[in-house]
């Protein structure tokens, strides 16, 4: 992950009238005159990340016993054809969860997927076209007890990242939802899915 380190000072805070790259780190050279210097570290996204809605604002949805719908298992279906190897396609309940197979979507503080990832992806979006009116819930990592202010970024840097490369591939912003630490899923089926180093995706038929 990069960080900035910024040196702040009484008088730096008054000379200063210029602002650095994000993408850059830069140093101020500690001011002499007496003042207290204290030091400060930003962590800085890879790339910068749009909010998206937070799952909790989706209506309630039954994801813990099997629904039998022809038309949901038809849905499955279609996730299964367009996906194909790349990702395990279960349902749950009312819901369609899509964990992909490969572990190497993202790596450590990296929020932007790789090229092969963006080609998974677009067959997600492919999927989302396919069912109609459906949500999508991105979550950025599996669920974790008292998350530290680092993992709470990554988390949520992933799962919007991927959330703006579904929607700049076409599927519509209103149906997109964050939830960086996967509440809203099944968590017995995330306990048993392979590694956190990726997202995970829920979709919610209408």
């Amino acid at each position: 992950m990069k960080k900035i380190t910024i040196y702040i000072s009484a008088l730096l805070l008054a000379a200063c009238t210029t602002s650095q790259p994000a993408a850059t780190s830069k140093s101020a050279t500690p001011s002499t005159s007496g003042a207290r210097t204290n030091t400060v570290t930003v962590p800085v996204p890879a790339t910068p990340v749009e909010d998206y809605k937070s799952a909790g604002q989706l209506p309630a949805y039954n994801v813990d016993s099997m629904v039998q719908s022809p038309k949901l298992k038809e849905y499955v279906n279609v996730a299964l054809q367009n996906l194909g190897s790349n990702a395990t396609v279960t349902q749950q309940g009312e819901a369609i969860m899509i964990n992909f197979s490969r572990a190497d979507i993202f790596g450590i503080g990296n929020y932007q997927p790789s090229a092969s990832s963006q080609s998974i992806f677009l067959k997600l979006v492919k999927t989302m076209q396919d069912i109609p009116n459906s949500k999508v819930i991105i979550a950025g990592d599996r669920p974790k007890v008292n998350p530290t202010a680092a993992e709470k970024t990554e988390a949520h840097s992933r799962a919007a990242t991927v959330a703006g490369f579904l929607s700049k591939g076409g599927v519509d912003k209103s149906r997109i939802y964050i939830d960086d630490f996967s509440t809203k899923f099944p968590q017995a089926a995330m306990a048993n899915a392979r590694s956190a180093s990726t997202v995970d995706f829920l979709v919610v038929p209408e």
